[in-house]
């Protein structure tokens, strides 16, 4: 890895007060998992302990999906803050709750304000 590990990660750049259990540098009983750019790749770094241990000497799953979600999240928000992509509007937040959605905006990835009419 090319990196500084010594430099703050995407997750302490873009979001450092982000409470969430994987990569949120602000939970003290979380992972606090860190993302860097590394030339043209995105490389993570994740101090595992036998609590994370799945009962066969093995990283358990969960943790395994918990660091693969948040990652993730940070490629895609590094990538986004530059382009300055915002979520879609009505999208939940920690400071506004999800937008209400009829069945047809449901199936929706992000939900939006409903503009249907009660009928449909």
């Amino acid at each position: 890895m090319s990196v500084d590990p010594g430099g703050l990660s995407i997750q302490e750049s873009l979001y450092p007060g982000v409470t969430c259990f994987g990569c949120g540098h602000a939970n003290p009983d979380g992972f606090h998992l860190r993302s860097y750019r590394d030339g043209e790749r995105t490389v993570a770094e994740f101090p595992s302990g036998p609590e994370h241990d799945n009962g066969f000497g093995f990283l358990n799953g969960g943790i395994i999906a918990t660091v693969l979600d948040c990652h993730t999240a940070a490629v895609v928000l590094w990538e986004a803050a530059p382009r300055g992509w915002q979520p879609d509007p009505g999208a939940p937040s920690r400071s506004s709750p999800p937008a209400s959605t009829c069945a047809s905006c449901a199936r929706r990835r992000w939900p939006r304000p409903c503009n249907s009419s009660p009928s449909r």
